[in-house]
C-alpha cells in the first residue's frame, strides 16, 4: 500500500517519527534554539515550518515566545490533529503570498516533494535577504549508512517486516537524492554559507542562508 499522511498516520505520528527518525528532538531543539540566537530581541521575527505535521516544532517555538509563526502542511489530517491548526496552511506549494520570513525550517518534507529545486527556488524568493533557511532530510548515503539506518529503527523497536513494508509503501514517494545534489541546488537558487549541522545514518540536517 501507497505511504499517505492518512488519519491512521496522523493518530500515530509522533511515535512514528521517534522511532524512525534519528535525532528527531534533537533537531527541533537545535531549530528552536538557532530561532532564539538569530531573534533573541524580536519574538515577532516571522517564521514558518514546512511540513509542520502535527505541530511540534510550533509548540516549541510558541514556548520559547515567537508569536508570528505559520505552518504549512499539505495533509488535512495532520492539521485537523495538529496542536495549532489555525496557525497552519494547507497547501502543497511554498506560500509566497505570506513572504517574506525571517526564518524557514523543512524538516523531513523535501524528501516526499518531486519538484523539489522548484520549491528551494521558491523558499529562497520568500525569505527575506539574509534569512536563515534549515531543512533536514532521508538522503542517499552507502550501504553501510543505510544498515546502519535500519539498524537504528530496530533498536527502537521496529521489526523487520514493519521495516520491509514501510519501504515498500515509500517507493515512488520518499525519493532520496545525494547530499551533493541539495548543496548544487541551494548555491544555485542563491543560498550561502551552506553547512550540515547534524548527520545520522541517511539523515542531514543543513542551514544556510539567503544571500
Amino acid at each position: 500500500m501507497r505511504w499517505t499522511f492518512d488519519e491512521n498516520v496522523a493518530a500515530e505520528f509522533d511515535s512514528i517519527a521517534q522511532k524512525q527518525i534519528p535525532n528527531y528532538d534533537m533537531v527541533i531543539g537545535r531549530c528552536v534554539e538557532l530561532a532564539r540566537h538569530e531573534f533573541n530581541t524580536n519574538p515577532e521575527a516571522k517564521i514558518i515550518d514546512v511540513g509542520s505535521a502535527k505541530g511540534r516544532t510550533l509548540t516549541r517555538l510558541v514556548e520559547a515566545g515567537f508569536t508570528n509563526i505559520f505552518g504549512v502542511e499539505s495533509s488535512k489530517h495532520m492539521i485537523a490533529a495538529s496542536a495549532f491548526p489555525e496557525r497552519i496552511i494547507h497547501s502543497e506549494i511554498f506560500p509566497l503570498d505570506k513572504a517574506p520570513f525571517d526564518m524557514v525550517l523543512a524538516n523531513w518534507t523535501l524528501h516526499f516533494i518531486p519538484m523539489r529545486e522548484n520549491y528551494i527556488r521558491d523558499i529562497a524568493k520568500g525569505l527575506k535577504s539574509n534569512g536563515l533557511f534549515v531543512f533536514s532530510d532521508r538522503m542517499l548515503g552507502s550501504a553501510t549508512s543505510y544498515q546502519r539506518y535500519l539498524d537504528f529503527k530496530r533498536r527502537q523497536g521496529v521489526s523487520d517486516a514493519d521495516i520491509k513494508a514501510k519501504e515498500a509503501a515509500l517507493q515512488g514517494v520518499l525519493e532520496p537524492r545525494p547530499l551533493a545534489w541539495y548543496q548544487t541546488v541551494l548555491q544555485q537558487s542563491g543560498f550561502k554559507d551552506i553547512e550540515v549541522i547534524d548527520a545520522a545514518w541517511c539523515f542531514n540536517t543543513i542551514m544556510c542562508r539567503k544571500s
